[in-house]
């Protein structure tokens, strides 16, 4: 190869070693997070995110709760009041557009404005009135007070806190007089068998009063041949999937709805086990106990193989005895046959 071959290839090894330096560095730029671009920006919280809060019917009320603005920039929160209910009875949909009976609560309450400027890292007092009509029933009302990072206007600079987000604080309201709380609890079908894996228990609670109320609920699982006890509220007990967090016992019941609440028993042993379900709801005790038979697969498969391998002996040892009485039978009358042989040569 030439000198001058060699001068090229080195300007060359050269130049796609700048290109490959200047393309990594323009991704770098185009992928990377700039230093303004909110990466220190945590939204908004509220405090506290459940509020009890009592009225009068005709009566005029004050409160209050707390909006922090987490991120160093400053910008605009707007306040608004939603009705909170729930749209199913798994409780895990909530509902914060349908009026209801129990949900009037927030056409009551007016903030003195919708919009507050936060600096950053700065927290507000933000008040509220509530006016309560004349001739409103007594019992529960419900609402959700939400804090709202107002979104950058369209076309302008993103120098405020976000982009669009909300949080709430629950506000569990009662107007005075006279409260009904009343329900009833349906347990469901457990099985005879369970064959293995966890275990779910379920019930269904129903709030047939005018105000919420909660309901505590255990599973104690009693053996009664081997097996291991269980206890739902004993965080100790090894059956917990996560013992670090135990399942909660509480549940709270909204007026005019039913929740169903399922309690899991993670891994239950082999063996027979009375399994008691203990509800306490609005302040009545109810008890479902039901007599449960876990046989996990390997259990299963040791009874067939032992069912098996009892046939097989009910079958084999009489074929067995029976031949062994004809080989006894055969043996005595060969030796009948050769002394009567021997008896007919002596004469």
């Amino acid at each position: 190869m030439s000198h001058l071959s060699i001068k090229r290839l080195c300007h060359s090894l050269v130049a796609t070693t700048v290109a490959l330096f200047m393309c990594a560095a323009l991704c770098q730029a185009a992928f990377a997070a700039p230093k303004d671009a909110h990466a220190d920006d945590r939204g908004v919280t509220v405090s506290p995110v459940k509020l009890n809060l009592k009225v009068k019917a005709g009566e005029r009320s004050k409160g209050s709760f707390t909006v922090i603005n987490n991120s160093d920039k400053a910008g605009n929160i707007s306040v608004y009041a939603a009705p909170f209910g729930v749209s199913d009875m798994t409780y895990e949909n909530t509902d914060f557009t349908t009026q209801t009976t129990y949900t009037k609560l927030s056409d009551w309450i007016k903030f003195p404005r919708s919009v507050y400027h936060f600096k950053g890292n700065e927290q507000k007092k933000i008040e509220f009135r509530v006016d309560c009509p004349a001739g409103t029933a007594p019992g529960g009302q419900y609402a959700a007070l939400f804090a709202q990072i107002d979104p950058p206007k369209q076309g302008g600079a993103q120098s405020g806190i976000s982009a669009a987000r909300r949080v709430g604080c629950l506000v569990y309201g009662e107007v005075a007089g006279k409260t009904v709380r009343d329900g009833q609890v349906d347990f469901g079908v457990l099985p005879l068998f369970h064959f293995g894996g966890k275990l779910d228990c379920a019930f269904r609670v129903q709030n047939s009063g005018n105000i919420d109320f909660d309901t505590d609920y255990q599973l104690i699982a009693t053996p009664i041949f081997l097996g291991e006890a269980y206890d739902s509220l004993d965080p100790s007990g090894k059956a917990f999937a996560d013992p670090a967090n135990p399942p909660i016992s509480k549940r709270n019941v909204l007026p005019g709805t039913t929740r169903a609440v399922t309690q899991t028993w993670a891994e239950p042993a082999f063996g027979v086990y009375d399994l008691s379900e203990l509800v306490n709801y609005n302040g009545e005790f109810k008890t479902n106990t039901h007599r449960i038979f876990v046989c996990p697969p390997w259990a299963i498969v040791t009874a067939v193989l032992v069912l098996a391998l009892l046939v097989m002996l009910c079958l084999v040892l009489p074929l067995h005895r029976r031949k062994r009485r004809s080989l006894q039978n055969a043996s005595r009358a060969a030796a009948r046959a050769a002394q009567l042989a021997q008896d007919a040569h002596a004469i």
